[in-house]
């Protein structure tokens, strides 16, 4: 007996035409702080996609009752990836925290987001306020993410057609005029790339006021990188910020290593919710 319901639901969006996928984990002893995971977008969340659904498995074996669900415009929810943007990415996880509560007697929230995702998570913290959060490898540039999405596009017209046939430019200027461009089978529009260039990395997280941990992945012990480091700065000056380094030979860019559990990662979550709620 594992201990906890599993189901799928089709929860209700923003709009009263659409609608969001999520997994709901609701152990049969609940812990009084509940989680919602917290996807990343695009290629990076079908590339932790078992992975997550397991960690909210996990997760809830230990009794933490736990959320996970797909943004609109991605997986099984409603609407198209070419029109989802971080405001509409941050208005679904407020949904799915109202839609834990509503389901369990949690008494509070625990948000685990993963890369960009962990950057969201951050901003609807400060929305909600939410006083935990587990940002894991976080996104602290979402400008820099951006060029990331567009070089990939480059680099993916070299790897089929043997040329490059639209630079930046040539490819800024079909978003402007309202056509999308290719991520990896995802079609990125113009409000998302704007979305990402304009965002403070940093806004507000001077005052976030409760507890958080950064888990940044490494093959080794290792300290936290340059950008990793001043987030935990910004968040300690009202509340605490630790970072955790999961010790994993993990790459969200190369291509796939199969694994069912990124045991050291969920450990680290685990174990930090035990020791922090």
């Amino acid at each position: 007996m594992k201990g906890f319901q599993e189901r799928c639901h089709f929860f209700n969006g923003v709009e009263e035409d659409q609608y969001i996928y999520g997994c709901t984990y609701i152990p049969s002893a609940q812990k009084s702080t509940g989680v919602v995971l917290v996807s990343p977008v695009g290629r990076e969340r079908l590339r932790c996609y078992d992975e997550s659904a397991n960690l909210a498995r996990d997760l809830a074996g230990r009794g933490y009752p736990v959320l996970r669900f797909d943004y609109r415009g991605e997986g099984e929810s409603s609407g198209e990836f070419a029109e989802a943007t971080l405001t509409s990415r941050r208005e679904d996880i407020a949904t799915m925290v109202q839609e834990l509560r509503h389901r369990t007697d949690v008494e509070e929230i625990c948000l685990v987001g993963l890369r960009l995702g962990a950057y969201l998570a951050a901003q609807a913290a400060l929305d909600l306020g939410i006083q935990r959060m587990i940002l894991c490898d976080p996104v602290c540039s979402p400008a820099k993410f951006a060029k990331g999405m567009l070089r990939s596009n480059i680099l993916l017209q070299s790897s089929y057609f043997g040329e490059v046939f639209k630079k930046e430019p040539a490819l800024r200027t079909d978003l402007q005029r309202g056509e999308t461009i290719s991520v990896y089978g995802f079609h990125l529009g113009q409000p998302f790339l704007e979305e990402l260039e304009g965002a403070d990395a940093d806004a507000g997280l001077a005052d976030f006021s409760g507890e958080a941990a950064i888990i940044y992945m490494s093959t080794r012990k290792a300290k936290p990188k340059k950008d990793v480091a001043r987030w935990c700065e910004l968040m300690s000056q009202n509340g605490r910020c630790e970072p955790v380094c999961a010790q994993l030979a993990f790459s969200w860019s190369s291509r796939k290593m199969w694994m069912p559990r990124l045991e050291p990662l969920n450990e680290a979550v685990a174990g930090w919710l035990e020791e922090n709620c």
